[in-house]
């Protein structure tokens, strides 16, 4: 067998050297990328908790927001039919005897409307629009549906109706907008209590 051995005059030390130096340099750059993605996954992850946690805070608001509204609606619609309300508009020449709290639907032949609370005796029909905060926009629209009322609720046909709104809240001088276009206007003040303004020219249908 014949023996190899390796000329050590003949290996080129400077080459091998910068060669190892390389490597190593290589290695090393290798090592900071590997720790710098490691710092960006950490870095996410913490971020994604965040992201999350923030998105559980945001869901128990919205929960809470949620089940305060309903809370406040509620009362409303229940404060409109106590007695205290309800002499308001007596003293106004105008006997409730009827209560309809719950939302009703009627239809008309372009569409469909839905009513929050309705006040009558045999004659005369108060049909309420109850927000927690109403604005000026509410109003617009709640007229713009009473013009079918109606036709969508047969029974009132031959009544005299008038329209109302009732809120905890009015925004943009909603309630001074509602009694200039002859909206009864009721605001909470208190449990159980509500204040009612009644303009001179009272829109009718």
């Amino acid at each position: 067998m014949e023996n190899t051995t390796t000329d050590i005059a003949n290996i080129d030390w400077k080459e091998v050297l910068a060669s190892v130096r390389e490597t190593t340099k290589q290695m090393k750059e290798t090592g900071l990328r590997m720790k710098e993605t490691d710092r960006r996954m950490k870095e996410t992850d913490r971020q994604q908790r965040k992201t999350e946690r923030e998105i559980e805070e945001l869901s128990k608001h919205v929960k809470q927001l949620s089940k305060m509204y309903t809370s406040n609606w509620r009362k409303l619609i229940e404060a409109l039919a106590k007695p205290a309300c309800l002499k308001l508009f007596k003293d106004l020449g105008i006997g409730i005897t009827q209560v309809y709290q719950e939302a009703r639907k009627g239809e008309f032949p372009d569409g469909s409307m839905e009513v929050d609370v309705i006040l009558c005796n045999t004659t005369v029909a108060v049909v309420v629009e109850v927000k927690t905060t109403c604005k000026v926009e509410d109003v617009d629209y709640f007229l713009e549906q009473m013009e079918h009322f109606k036709t969508a609720f047969h029974p009132f046909a031959n009544y005299t109706v008038y329209p109302a709104v009732a809120a905890i809240k009015y925004d943009g001088d909603s309630d001074k907008y509602a009694f200039r276009k002859g909206l009864f206007v009721l605001k909470s003040a208190g449990k159980d209590i509500f204040t009612l303004k009644a303009p001179k020219d009272r829109k009718v249908y």
